[in-house]
């Protein structure tokens, strides 16, 4: 991370896609788990097998666990995740880097959970016959 002096911007480290994936999903993780524990005193870890795993099982990034493991080391020579006593955590500069991904995805996941939900106002969708033209249409015949 690099300070801008005569702007006082900060600058994060460049990720790759597949690296901000995997910083958000084990941001999310703690995220979701903390939340579900309730209690101030408890906390919440995960080992590099069971992470990898669930980057696996989310197919966001690569499904090899070879090349899993390097890019979690690589994100740990970047010090945004440490690995000690054999559990995985952010650090502080993973932490920002993670709400900076959490806040820039926000108004996506909003927008899915709000149709997911049903708490739009609009009318009910109507179904119409199909000229082929529309790219979204998954059961297009060709």
């Amino acid at each position: 991370m690099k300070l801008n002096a005569s702007d006082g911007v900060v600058q994060m480290a460049k990720l790759t896609k597949k690296q901000q994936y995997m910083l958000f999903l084990l941001g999310e993780y703690y995220k979701i788990e903390r939340l579900r524990l309730k209690k101030d005193f408890l906390d919440i870890t995960i080992s590099k097998a069971i992470f990898i795993n669930l980057c696996r099982e989310s197919m966001l990034v690569a499904t090899q666990k070879r090349t899993l493991y390097r890019k979690l080391e690589l994100l740990e020579k970047k010090k945004l995740v440490s690995y000690e006593l054999r559990m995985l955590r952010l650090t502080k500069s993973g932490i920002r880097h993670f709400q900076a991904i959490e806040k820039e995805v926000a108004p996506y996941l909003q927008a899915i959970e709000t149709i997911a939900q049903k708490k739009t106002k609009a009318k009910k969708g109507q179904a119409i016959f199909s000229t082929n033209n529309n790219p979204l249409c998954q059961n297009q015949v060709r």
